[in-house]
């Protein structure tokens, strides 16, 4: 009924490997970051908890903060957030120990800088200079610290959008139940088949 290789190409759908290359890598698309990261969540800064040590996404963990270490100086609005205009904005960045890849388009600003610390980094430090208007991606094999986005010119508006970040586990596991029934199933069916075809003698 069904062959082992069918079996093992279902078996190969239902037990993905890992969700994307090792080491550091960066992407300059956000449909490259997607297909590297196998699905993405973006954050909803309108449904963020804003308290006294930033502006929390529940679903993720991540905070976002301003240079002051808090979220009084950030204006959230939709997927968007905005520090600004004031000398020097910047945008920090709280991610999980989980959460190893993040992607986001840097909308406004002059003189932009992503930075954080990571093993991966040269000297636990990586640095780049995206320009206006680009969407930056990364993912890495170790926690990302100290994540910041700033712009380097006074009197200005930093603002970045759809900032994604693979899909929470809760939902990469709700996702990946289907495929599971179907696999069992499948395995089932082909047990029954052929013990109908071979039944034991009495």
């Amino acid at each position: 009924m069904f062959s082992h290789r069918f079996l093992i190409s279902v078996l190969a759908v239902v037990i993905p490997g890992s969700a994307f290359a090792s080491g550091l890598q960066t992407y300059n698309s956000s449909s490259a970051f997607a297909t590297a990261t196998g699905s993405v969540f973006t954050i909803n800064f309108g449904s963020a908890t804003v308290g006294p040590n930033g502006l929390t996404d529940l679903s993720t963990g991540i905070i976002f903060r301003d240079s002051n270490g808090q979220a009084t100086e950030l204006s959230p609005s939709g997927t968007s957030l905005t520090n600004g205009p004031r000398a020097f904005p910047q945008i920090n960045i709280s991610l999980p120990s989980t959460i190893l890849a993040f992607g986001l388009t840097l909308t406004s600003g002059l003189s932009l800088t992503v930075s954080f610390n990571d093993a991966d980094c040269p000297s636990n430090y990586c640095s780049y200079f995206p320009t206006t208007g680009s969407f930056f991606g990364v993912t890495v094999d170790a926690p990302i610290t100290n994540l910041a986005v700033a712009s380097g010119a006074s009197s200005q508006t930093l603002t970045i959008s759809n900032f994604e970040v693979p899909q929470p586990a809760a939902a990469q596991t709700a996702e990946a139940t289907p495929l599971i029934l179907i696999g069992s199933g499948l395995i089932f069916l082909s047990l029954l088949h052929r013990r109908q075809l071979h039944p034991r003698a009495a």
